[in-house]
């Protein structure tokens, strides 16, 4: 959000607003707990200013490219299977496990239609939504809204399934 803001020149309350409700968002969600702080929950923390540079840029891309909506989000969901992919490949290879890397892949107890849902419907399919809905919200909204992901996550998951929310949770 204040990315975007830098780019239009404006900053507007709300701005400040989105910014610090992710962070703090995401700070509630992993410095909780006896556990110390430590250096993972840096990563952790950078989650916000990472999404909120995607935002600024898919808002940018979408004011461009208004029609394009599919071809960005195919584009992102590519760089980002191809980015795993790449991942996995390194790893396994520097784990000495190259020439096991893709054994799992015939198992017969392999959840296909999960991983298929998974893949194409939250994934694939929320990115395309999100790319045809930066045309008419801005980054800045956008990240209001997301940011408020893990309230629902926690209110849907008490209410749906009866799971039990302490004051920690709350607070």
């Amino acid at each position: 959000a204040l990315l975007n803001a830098v780019r239009k020149r404006t900053c507007v309350a709300r701005t400040w607003a989105a910014s610090s409700l992710a962070i703090c968002g995401v700070g509630l969600l992993e410095l909780a707990g006896p556990v110390e702080p430590e250096l993972a929950d840096l990563w952790c923390l950078g989650m916000p200013l990472g999404f909120g540079l995607g935002y600024a840029a898919l808002e940018a891309l979408m004011e461009e490219y208004p029609n394009d909506a599919r071809t960005v989000s195919a584009v992102k969901v590519a760089v980002v299977g191809l980015s795993a992919l790449g991942w996995a490949v390194l790893r396994a290879l520097l784990l000495g496990r190259g020439a096991q890397m893709f054994d799992g892949l015939t198992s017969p107890h392999l959840p296909w239609a999960a991983l298929l849902y998974t893949g194409l419907v939250t994934t694939a399919g929320a990115i395309l939504v999100e790319s045809y809905a930066f045309k008419y919200v801005p980054a800045t909204d956008a990240a209001v809204i997301l940011a408020t992901e893990p309230l629902w996550a926690a209110l849907f998951a008490a209410h749906f399934l009866g799971e039990q929310l302490t004051g920690s949770d709350v607070a």
